[in-house]
């Protein structure tokens, strides 16, 4: 689990890294933070303005529109960099990377999906379910061979998505409040709760889910309990993620720059200050 970085950061030209996309935590406690210029990360221990980010990886300059980090393996989409070889594609369909950017692999529908959000959970096949909103189509796309095929699902204006493992649940925010699929993404029911912006499943074994309201509030819900606000974030959150473990890991990009927080909201560390 990434810990509170306690070093100063280096000094050097802050990056021009346009908007916050997505936030991931790596194995070693690394953050990756996927912006509109590439992948950055924020070595362990580390702290300090936007020059505290390294990158872009591998100067790979590409607009990670959506983004999210599983067992080691970052799953993206966007459009390409504007120099890179793939320039000629309005979108970069499904890519993943097991080397934290380093390199990254066309899994599929290079060209045809621009995958604003990506939601992904291991699977009893050794791969991942992966779950996707496609803003070309509108629409949800599911897939359970790590993003290899697809099968279509609901149109619904979705702006994050999130499966809970434990209850084998899909939600999606959406501008009139939280839907819920138990069929893989076919179809959504609206539910009773907090209009939340960004959620979070913890997939910890408890079934919790984390989110941020468009007021700024932190919203926390238990499977035997309503949803209980438990803190405030700076604004409204660009992105949003969540590092389980013995104590989970909260780690928002909001006005301040990226915060962590291990107590849900109550508390933060502003780890990265200044905001694109």
């Amino acid at each position: 689990m990434a810990g509170s970085p306690e070093t100063e950061a280096p000094q050097f030209a802050e990056p021009a890294i346009g908007h916050i996309h997505g936030l991931g935590v790596g194995d070693g406690g690394d953050l990756f933070v996927a912006t509109h210029t590439g992948v950055y990360r924020l070595p362990y221990g580390t702290r300090g303005g936007l020059a505290a980010l390294e990158g872009p990886i591998a100067n790979n300059a590409q607009d990670t529109m959506g983004f999210t980090m599983v067992d080691g393996i970052m799953f993206g989409s966007g459009h390409p960099d504007p120099s890179g070889p793939q320039s000629h594609l309005p979108s970069l369909g499904l890519i993943t990377s097991t080397d934290e950017a380093e390199t990254w692999v066309a899994a599929s529908l290079a060209g045809e999906a621009d995958f604003h959000d990506i939601a992904a959970v291991p699977n009893s096949a050794g791969g991942h379910d992966v779950y996707a909103y496609d803003a070309t189509a509108g629409s949800v796309r599911t897939s359970g061979d790590s993003g290899t095929s697809w099968a279509a699902g609901a149109t619904i204006p979705a702006r994050d998505l999130t499966f809970d493992t434990a209850s084998s649940t899909l939600y999606a925010t959406t501008e009139n409040g939280l839907a819920t699929s138990t069929d893989g993404g076919r179809t959504f029911v609206g539910v009773e709760g907090p209009l939340l912006y960004l959620v979070e499943a913890l997939n910890d074994g408890s079934g919790r889910l984390i989110g941020t309201d468009v007021a700024g509030a932190v919203w926390l819900k238990t499977p035997e309990e309503p949803w209980e606000e438990t803190g405030n974030v700076s604004g409204q959150v660009a992105a949003l993620t969540v590092h389980s473990g013995a104590q989970p890991l909260l780690v928002v990009a909001d006005t301040r720059g990226v915060s962590t927080s291990k107590d849900f909201g109550a508390t933060w560390q502003t780890i990265v200050t200044g905001a694109p």
